[in-house]
């Protein structure tokens, strides 16, 4: 049998793919092969577990005490799917994924993909719009409140509507897998949502474009910007990047430090918020030899300390070779949930009948996610990034230049 990572590998190709292709098909297929082989991992690791006893197996699995609404969720699902017309008992089935369910696998999300635990990530289950302050800095003022000081306040407000997109997850269920009861149910689940959504999520929130869909990192979303009602959002225009000295770097920053409202002002920057985002090839081919550059350069200048060296490096495979993305973490939020207080909801699915065993099924999530301003991203060409730092004369003493 494969292992996770080998299916986790041929899921991303697959969904790279589709993405690219548009092919709804091929996105279904995807889930579903994936599911299917993890339902079996689950299903290996339930019959290694009941043959040893061995606790570190639940401990690898994740299998952890369910709430008294997690235990009913997977019960009643189980019951549903167990009975002689399970399609119309599910159809009838008046419970619904726990937002604790949703809590669980957004932090499986978080500790696996470090694009997501970066970005302000939010449980929106009980809520449809998520409020963020679009100026940055904190509402308040002193004196008075009169009309246009309460105009100016609400104006640096903006939602993010989540109920405008939809994640959705085939879940083959076998016989086999009812058995094992709920506790195993939720580790088979939450390892479906945490993988197979996060490559949805991931995807919407660098390249989304609005349409049907989180507006991604690499979009124009300047007030006045013209949305296309088919395309969505254009890209942002890019920056070309062709080395990473103090000044360009300072220069990039700098744009980052304007002020959403007027760019004559400014606001903080924390260093630890920033993120330079990539694609693989480019990362091992010119970011990695370029960065290291760097610190062999810093280290015979006596730098011990800097603070604003490019710390978050993200290697992803949405973002297109050549491009890359300089922005503040923070500053896009992207909700997760279902959009009221019931949670997720769960469908019996006839798209799959090719097996006796087992039954489809689907649980579909909202999501929905923006950076708060046009000037939170920058959308960089590193086509001709420098591998590495030009020639540096230390006052009178060294002499150095470091090559690629």
């Amino acid at each position: 049998m494969k292992s996770k990572d080998i299916l986790k590998q041929e899921l991303t190709q697959t969904f790279s793919t589709a993405m690219q292709s548009e092919n709804q098909e091929d996105m279904i297929n995807a889930f579903v092969e994936f599911a299917t082989g993890v339902q079996q991992e689950v299903l290996n690791d339930v019959k290694a577990y009941q043959e040893t006893g061995d606790k570190e197996i639940l401990q690898k699995r994740g299998i952890h005490q369910l709430t008294q609404k997690e235990t009913k969720f997977y019960q009643s699902w189980i019951d549903a799917a167990k009975s002689s017309n399970p399609k119309q008992t599910i159809t009838d089935l008046d419970i619904a994924l726990p937002f604790t369910v949703i809590d669980n696998v957004m932090d499986d999300l978080k500790a696996n993909h470090p694009l997501l635990n970066l970005v302000d990530f939010q449980n929106m289950t009980a809520v449809k719009k998520m409020l963020y302050n679009k100026q940055g800095k904190q509402l308040a003022v002193w004196g008075q409140i009169t009309s246009e000081i309460t105009k100016e306040l609400s104006g640096a407000i903006g939602s993010v509507d989540i109920s405008l997109n939809k994640l959705s997850a085939f879940m083959p269920v076998a016989k086999d897998m009812l058995a094992a009861g709920p506790q195993w149910m939720d580790a088979y689940v939450r390892a479906i949502l945490s993988e197979a959504v996060a490559y949805g999520l991931e995807e919407g929130i660098i390249n989304g474009t609005g349409k049907d869909q989180p507006i991604g990192m690499i979009r124009d979303i300047h007030d006045g910007v013209s949305v296309s009602s088919t395309d969505g959002y254009p890209a942002k225009k890019k920056r070309v990047v062709t080395e990473f000295s103090d000044t360009v770097l300072g220069e990039l920053y700098a744009e980052l430090a304007k002020d959403p409202i007027d760019p004559k002002k400014s606001r903080t920057v924390n260093a630890n918020d920033i993120i330079f985002i990539c694609n693989p090839f480019d990362y091992f081919k010119k970011v990695m030899p370029a960065i290291r550059s760097i610190k062999r350069l810093n280290y015979v200048l006596g730098i011990t300390n800097d603070p604003f060296e490019i710390q978050n490096i993200i290697q992803s495979e949405q973002v297109e070779e050549g491009t890359a993305i300089l922005g503040l973490a923070s500053k896009y939020k992207m909700g997760l949930g279902s959009g009221s207080s019931k949670g997720g909801t769960i469908e019996y699915s006839d798209e799959y009948k090719f097996l006796e065993d087992q039954r489809y099924y689907l649980i579909k999530l909202l999501g929905n996610g923006r950076a708060t301003a046009d000037t939170d991203f920058l959308y960089l060409d590193i086509t001709n990034l420098s591998s590495s730092v030009k020639e540096v004369t230390v006052k009178g003493t060294v002499n150095t230049k470091e090559q690629a």
